[in-house]
């Protein structure tokens, strides 16, 4: 499930309603059905279409699938590997987990890019507004550290949120 994108196969957006995918499938079941596409990888195709639409149809299954994708965007994000492999016996093994000592590297440059977001952003707004705009004078000046302040405090509060969210 994890190694097809199911929403490439019936070409469709991640955020399409229930009625989009539907229409969806309908248009490529009609075009790639083994009885109306004679060509040869016409079943596989149908195959990948049905089971596409029997994922993405069922509310539970799309949620899990969308969590298995938003994880399989970002590899290494504690969640283990993404992808399962299949052992001698056919059963899937379970996900990588990772040592203490990896948990550990990961959590602190986490906690490193949550602690440089705020200055950092900052100076880069502060940056760009004066090189923007050259303020004539003093009172000018601080309305625009403070704005520039206010915008750096709401980016790493994002920040912060997105790193305390993995």
């Amino acid at each position: 499930m994890a190694d097809k994108n199911y929403y490439r196969i019936l070409q469709i957006d991640p955020s399409a309603d229930p009625e989009v995918i539907t229409a969806a499938y309908k248009r490529l079941s009609m075009k790639y059905h083994p009885d109306t596409n004679r060509s040869p990888d016409a079943n596989q195709r149908m195959q990948e279409i049905n089971e596409a639409y029997r994922v993405l149809s069922d509310p539970d299954q799309r949620a899990r699938y969308d969590d298995i994708l938003s994880r399989r965007a970002w590899p290494g994000s504690g969640y283990g590997e993404w992808r399962t492999t299949q052992s001698g016996n056919g059963r899937q093994q379970a996900p990588r987990s990772y040592s203490p000592a990896e948990q550990s590297s990961q959590n602190k440059l986490a906690e490193m890019i949550a602690a440089l977001a705020f200055p950092m952003s900052y100076v880069v707004i502060i940056f760009v507004i004066f090189r923007l705009i050259r303020p004539p004078g003093l009172l000018p000046t601080l309305v625009i550290i403070i704005i520039a302040g206010v915008i750096a405090y709401y980016v790493s509060a994002r920040v912060n949120q997105f790193l305390r969210r993995r």
